[in-house]
Formats: C-alpha cells, structure tokens, sequence
C-alpha cells in the first residue's frame, strides 16, 4: 500500500474526520488525489466534506492485503491483474471447488458459483479468465443459455433408448453459463444436473458424473426476494456461492479489463494437483470460523459443508491447512460483503484463525471476538489490548476477585470512560446516569432467584464448547432451540441428520413442505413393508416408460393379460396367441381402418359431387350476368358516342354565339340606331302615316334590309 494511503485510512480509520491536517506531510494535490483513488475503489466514504474508512478500507490498512493473501497466485501469477479483490476471490474459490470434483474425494456438498449485476461487471471476463486458465474454448464452455433448448445441455436418446448425443460440457472441468435466466423451462430443468451438489447423478435410467463447476452468469431480476431475483430456490442458494457485483466498485476497464485476460492467454495453463488434505477433520473449527465471518441470519444462506469442501480443495495450492482454511474463510467474507451478509470486524477472526483449538481460545481471551464486534450496526473504535472486548460481549471466563481494604479509588481509565461514553450514546442517555443504570440492572438480575442457575448452565456450556466468549443473542438462541427441541423430545445430536433429510428432500422435482416431505416419507414405508425395492422401483418405471412410448398404459397391459387368461392361453401357449392375436388385430384393424376411409371418401366425393353442381349453376348464372353487362355496355359505348357528336355539334354553335355576342357587344350603337329608326316606321304606319324617305318601303325590303345589315355583320365578325 503506498504511503499515501495509508496515511489517509490512519486518519479516517474511527470516523468522520477532515484530510486537512495531513497538509504539513503530504502535498494539497497528491492526498486529494489519494482521497479520490481510495472513494472510487471502495476504500473510503464521503459525507460532506469529510472522510471515513470503510471496513474494506480498514482491512487493508490491518494487513496489506495484496501480500497476505497470495498463495493461489504463487501457482498462477495472472490472478494479480484480475480487477477487484471479488473477482479474485471467485476465481479461487472455482478453482477450489474443481480441484474437488476433479479428484472426487467427495460425492457431494459440491458447490456452484454465481454472478450476479449488470453489464460491464466483468462477468463474462471473469468466464473467459477461467477457460484459459484451464485451457478450455470458451465457443463450447462459455453457454448461451437462451440459445438452448430441452436437454442439449445434457443427453438426449432416442423412442428405443439409444444415445444419439452427449455434450461436451458432461466431461469439462469447469462451465459458465450466461443469460442464465432467460433460458426456458426444458433448459432449467436440464441445469438441475449441474447445480445439485451431487458428483452423481441419476438420469436417463443410468448414472451420470458430474464434472464441471458450473459459474452462473445472470442479470438479477426486480424481485423482493433473494429467490425471485436470481429464479432460484432457498436449498439451490445454499448450495451456491453468491456474489452481487452492483455494489463493487469496478476499476476503468477499458483501459485495465484486458490485462489480466491477455496474461492468462499467454501464461501455461494451469496444473490442479490433488488436495493435500481431506479439511473435514476440522469441521468444528471451520464451523466457528463461517459463524465468525456471516451474520446469524445469512448462516442459513450457506452450507458449511460447501465451505468445508473448498477448504479441502485449496489445500491443492496452499498445503498447510491452517493458511488453507483462513484463505477460504477470507474469500468467503469479501463475497458475502456483497450481499451484506458478513459482520463488522469479520476479517480480524480470518487473521487470527488457528486450527489448533487451545491457541484459539487463548488468542479469544487476549483479543475480543470478532463475531460480535459490533451492537445495532455500529463499529466500536479500536482500542489496543484487552479492553477492546465490547460491552454485547458475555464473558465465560471466572474473573479472580480482589479484595481491598476500605473504599476502592474512583480513578477511571480512558478505556473504562470510552465505554461509559459509548454505552451512553447507544441508550441515548446522559453520560451521569450510565453508571446508575448498570447498577440497577445489577441488582435486578442479583435479586433474580434464577441467575445462579443461568451462570452455572453458561460455564457448563463454555466449558462443553471450549469457548471463552459467546453473544448474548447467540447464547440466548441456543437455549431457545435446545427447549424447542426438548418439547418435541429432540437433542442437538438430531439436527445433523434432520439437515440430510432436508437435503434429500431438496432433491424432489418440485417444492416440497413438511406434509409433503411427510407423505412422502409414508409412501416410501409402504414400499419398504411390501418388499419393493429401489431397482424394482426402476426396472417398473422403464417398464412403464416403454409402454407409454409404445402407445399403451398400465390399465390397458392388464385387459390383455386377462383376456389371454380367460381363453385359456398360460404357459408357452401365450406367447403363440399373442403373435397370432397381434396377427388378427392388426389385420382387422387394418379392415377397419379401410372401411372406415372408404366410408369418408364415398361422403367426401358425395360432397364433391354437390358443390360441383352448385358452383355450375353459380358458373351460368355468372355468365348470363356478364352477357348482360357487355350488351349493355356496348349501349352505353354507342350512347356516348352520340352524346359525344352532339356535344361537337352545340360546342360549336355555342362558340359561334359567344363569337356574335362578343361582337355585337361591341356594336351596341349601330344596332340601336337600326332599331331606333325600325321602331319609328312601326310607329309611323301604326299612325297611317310615313315619312318620305320611308314611305317607298315594303315590308320585303325591310326584311331584306335587315338580312342584308346581318349578313355584315356575321362577316365583321369572322374578320379578325
């Protein structure tokens, strides 16, 4: 870690505090720079503008991370470059996990891993980092699952039980599969195979191994629930190793995402030896060391047997248990930090775990546990030796009283008034009435006639666990279960096999509940009380698979059987009816079948038959139609033609009228002056009278006149 940042983390490891001070030792531009680097990988928190230590800040400033937690990396240097520590920790885990089933030291409790976020989450990197590590081809091992259907996964075989195809993936070591929630209904149950556990397991009637560790990529769905984000059930996550890569600060990968890709490619592929040891002699202690680390409520999330099962497997790389089980144990917490699932002050159980239970205990006495480091959430500040120890914290260990003459000194340490002061900001008191609060609870549970007896089950306890501290909520759990299994006349030595049961359960095709996991319990002693047998169970269920396949069921098989027996067909005479009652039906039905198509056909050409009749009629009738239609169009051809000549006709009258009247328009004076003296003649011979010049004209040459002043005019006006 450089100088800077950890002198930035010393500053802000307890609280909020300013980055000010650190002015006289570091340059303004570099520690803001150093505070920036800290914020973006996760190290540090900002409120205002001040600065805190987060716990993944904090366990790099207890032990230097990047050098304590090497020993898998001494085997393949390429892990160095993998983004985040989280990224690193799946990776060993994986490679862990396929060390196991390689070796198949162990038929089950075999785990599955899962990556969880969205895009540029390094996932499918993550994937390919694996394949060459392995040198596997990620065209055949890195799936699509959306792109598959039914049992390609797997094997399929065909209507007779031959096997026409079995995948490559049956004999990988290691597989990923992508878009893992997309894929449909006949794929999930295919998947099945690989996320059970088993080494293995039963399909197709015969047996089948289980190779590969399976990496499930998935984008998690908007649901409430674990389950439903990650379209799992609760025993499949407990099988599962979980991380929820949203929450990891994700470094530039475009400018470092390929590093540590190009360096696996052209690094040797990686040589998984055997384990070195079988990490099941140290379940107990690895069973405290998971309780360490998780919350109370996450345990139930993950199986110590899978944890067990990684520890054995990491002893390929790292040979000393001891180192072994605290790598896990370390890989285990920064995943389960992604799902807030881990408790504050997880990493110091990692750091001084011991497999020797007498130098663990001793170490607990010395420093406080971290299991129990914090109350309601909140981090005690850290205080060397053994004061450290918080006040959740019960004690089992006798303390030696010292008697002293007169009143003790009221002298109070530092330490004793942090604690006053922290114990006063948690039950939101004034710090004057901590110490009268203590008191009365004191007394309270001295005047309890009940404690003597709870004192002497707790050191009976501590002693039968070997345990120098213990939460009072884990303490108080502890009892609640032992009654609750004492009501139903039940001890802790019957939880073990009540957890093979359930896991057995989990095998079921469907969800099960307890009246379901009880009627199936009944169901299989009546198998057991009738004799029926597990391979009886089989050689009937390929039985009855082959008759189903043929077209018959059960009910049908026993009509026949029946049948024989009432014709009197028993011994070897029944196989020779049955060939010749096969013979005969199948030649009758054959009859039948005929009969019955000839009887369709002769329906079908009657049918035929009349709508040839009625689609004929509907032909001539059709055509009397189109006669029709095409005289009358003629008509209507011949119609418009006159219509069109009469229109030629009157156009051009209709031209030659606009023609006159534009003219005589433009004749108005002549024209009146015709009639003006036309109209006096009218008058004059009305009168009997006629002036001279009128008087020599007839009505003729009136007329003529008239004819004459109109031809004129037409010829005025055809002149341009």
């Amino acid at each position: 870690m450089k100088p800077v940042y950890r002198a930035i983390l010393e500053l802000c490891l307890d609280d909020f505090r300013s980055v000010r001070p650190l002015r006289d030792r570091i340059p303004q531009s570099t520690g803001y720079r150093g505070v920036l680097h800290l914020m973006k990988v996760g190290w540090l928190q900002k409120e205002g503008t001040l600065y805190k230590a987060t716990e993944a800040g904090r366990r790099q400033l207890i032990h230097g991370q990047e050098r304590l937690w090497d020993g898998v990396a001494l085997h393949y240097p390429p892990l160095r470059l993998i983004p985040t520590a989280v990224h690193r920790a799946l990776t060993e885990l994986i490679l862990a996990a396929i060390v196991m089933r390689r070796h198949g030291t162990r038929p089950d409790r075999h785990p599955f891993f899962i990556c969880a976020g969205g895009t540029l989450k390094w996932k499918s990197s993550l994937a390919l980092f694996l394949c060459a590590a392995l040198h596997l081809d990620p065209a055949l091992f890195l799936v699509d699952c959306g792109c598959e259907s039914g049992k390609s996964l797997a094997i399929r075989r065909s209507g007779t039980g031959t096997l026409v195809f079995k995948r490559e993936l049956l004999d990988a070591v290691f597989i990923a599969l992508d878009e893992f929630l997309t894929a449909d209904a006949g794929v999930q149950a295919t998947l099945r195979l690989f996320l059970s556990g088993q080494l293995v397991m039963p399909f197709e009637n015969e047996s089948v191994r289980i190779q590969p560790v399976p990496l499930l990529l998935l984008n998690p769905r908007d649901k409430p629930t674990l389950e439903g984000r990650l379209g799992l059930s609760a025993p499949q996550i407990r099988r599962a190793i979980v991380a929820n890569l949203d929450v990891v600060p994700m470094p530039d990968l475009a400018v470092t995402g390929e590093e540590a890709l190009t360096a696996a490619r052209a690094h040797a592929p990686l040589i998984l030896s055997a384990p070195a040891i079988d990490c099941r002699i140290y379940h107990r202690q690895i069973v405290a060391l998971t309780r360490a680390i998780l919350l109370p409520e996450a345990e139930e999330r993950i199986d110590v047997h899978i944890v067990e099962t990684l520890c054995s497997g990491m002893t390929s790389f790292i040979r000393e248990a001891n180192e072994a089980i605290a790598h896990v144990g370390h890989a285990l917490g920064t995943i389960a930090e992604t799902m807030s699932w881990t408790r504050v002050g997880w990493i110091e159980a990692v750091l001084h775990f011991s497999t020797e239970p007498r130098k663990r205990a001793s170490q607990q006495a010395e420093e406080p546990s971290p299991s129990v480091a914090t109350v309601a959430g909140r981090m005690p500040p850290m205080i060397a030796g053994p004061e450290r120890t918080p006040s959740s914290v019960l004690s089992l260990q006798v303390p030696h009283t010292i008697r002293e003459a007169g009143l003790p000194s009221l002298a109070l340490s530092d330490a004793l008034k942090g604690k006053l002061c922290w114990l006063a900001e948690e039950t939101g008191r004034p710090v004057e009435e901590v110490l009268p609060l203590l008191i009365t609870f004191f007394r309270r549970w001295h005047e309890d006639p009940n404690t003597l007896m709870q004192w002497k089950t707790i050191l009976s306890l501590a002693r039968d666990l070997d345990l120098a501290h213990i939460e009072v909520t884990t303490l108080l759990e502890y009892l609640e279960t032992q009654t609750m299994l004492a009501q139903s006349h039940r001890t802790f030595e019957d939880i073990p096999q009540a957890l093979r049961l359930i896991d057995a359960l989990s095998a079921l095709p469907t969800p099960w509940d307890w009246p379901a996991a009880r009627a199936a319990l009944r169901n299989i002693a009546l198998f057991l009380r009738a004799g029926i047998t597990p391979e009886l169970i089989k050689v009937v269920l390929a039985q009855h698979g082959e008759l189903a396949e043929l077209g018959f069921n059960t009910s049908t098989a026993v009509a026949i059987a029946k049948a024989l027996t009432r014709a009197g067909a028993m011994g070897p005479g029944r196989a020779a009816a049955l060939q010749h009652m096969a013979t005969l039906a199948v030649k009758q039905a054959q009859v039948q079948s005929l009969d019955a198509a000839q009887v369709q056909l002769s329906a079908a050409v009657s049918q035929l038959e009349a709508d040839h009749c009625r689609l004929s009629r509907s032909v001539a009738e059709m055509t009397r139609q189109v006669e029709d239609l095409q005289r009358q169009e003629i008509e209507a051809q011949q119609r418009l033609a006159q219509l069109e000549g009469d229109w030629t006709d009157k156009t051009a009258d209709l031209e030659a009228l606009r023609a006159l009247r534009t003219f005589l328009l433009r004749k108005t004076a002549t024209i009146d002056a015709f009639f003006s003296d036309m109209d006096r003649v009218r008058q004059y011979r009305q009168q009997g009278r006629a002036p001279d010049h009128y008087a020599v004209l007839s009505l003729e040459e009136v007329r003529q006149q008239v004819l004459g002043f109109m031809q004129r005019l037409a010829a005025e006006c055809q002149q341009p």
